[in-house]
């Protein structure tokens, strides 16, 4: 009788052990994938602009194309609106108000493209570790550090989310500060059939500021970066 149940236990002893490698080697792929893609994404972003910033500043279509190949890829749109506004809010809307609102989107992450370009000081970005959420699958948090020479280090997280041929991030984290957190409540609030004019307006008002300021500059203005948002503001 003893040896029976010494045998059982054996045998649960296996099937648990079993289990538990199987459920860390389904995890561990994914981690690998994640490292992967953003150590290749930060190193490659980090030494362009180490290496071109102010090249970059002088020629916006070469920095736009380089950003254009590298990082975009790797934004989930729908997961950062979907945060920002809830997928209800987005689905309430007309289809023309939902192609506006997609064409403002990238023209502000273009924005938010150069406005990092302008505040580049020389840091570096490293990785430090991924945590999957257990309570929502396909959801991790990518921890990472910048890094300076002569300024405190800053801890910062890249919300991620599983989107089957990659993952993407959608909202990002430092300290206090949550990109969606700060700005869902305009999203939420502007983002009604009734108020989306108004809302849509403000954000593509922030855009074209930011874009004629940056065209002003007599070494940009012949870029096609700036030629496209010429002729934007004439049809706007």
């Amino acid at each position: 009788m003893a040896c029976a149940h010494g045998m059982a236990f054996l045998r649960r002893l296996v099937i648990f052990w079993l289990a538990l490698c199987w459920g860390m080697a389904l995890n561990a792929a994914p981690r690998e994938d994640i490292l992967l893609t953003y150590e290749a994404l930060l190193n490659q972003f980090g030494a362009a602009l180490a290496q071109k910033g102010d090249q970059y500043k002088q020629d916006p279509d070469a920095y736009w194309a380089m950003v254009q190949d590298l990082v975009v890829p790797l934004w989930s749109k729908r997961a950062s609106l979907e945060g920002l506004a809830t997928a209800e809010k987005v689905a309430a809307l007309s289809e023309a108000q939902q192609q506006s609102l997609d064409g403002i989107l990238d023209r502000t992450v273009q924005r938010y493209a150069f406005e990092i370009l302008d505040n580049y000081s020389g840091q570096r970005f490293v990785i430090n570790d991924v945590t999957f959420d257990e309570h929502a699958p396909g959801r991790a948090v990518l921890d990472m550090t910048a890094v300076w020479d002569n300024f405190p280090d800053l801890d910062i997280e890249l919300m991620l989310i599983d989107e089957g041929d990659m993952w993407r991030f959608y909202n990002i984290r430092y300290g206090w500060f949550s990109y969606i957190g700060a700005k869902k409540w305009a999203y939420r609030r502007g983002l009604s059939p009734e108020r989306f004019d108004a809302f849509s307006a403000g954000l593509a008002n922030k855009n074209r500021r930011h874009f004629q300021t940056l065209c002003n500059n007599e070494l940009v203005r012949s870029s096609q970066l700036c030629h496209n948002w010429h002729d934007r503001l004439l049809i706007e």
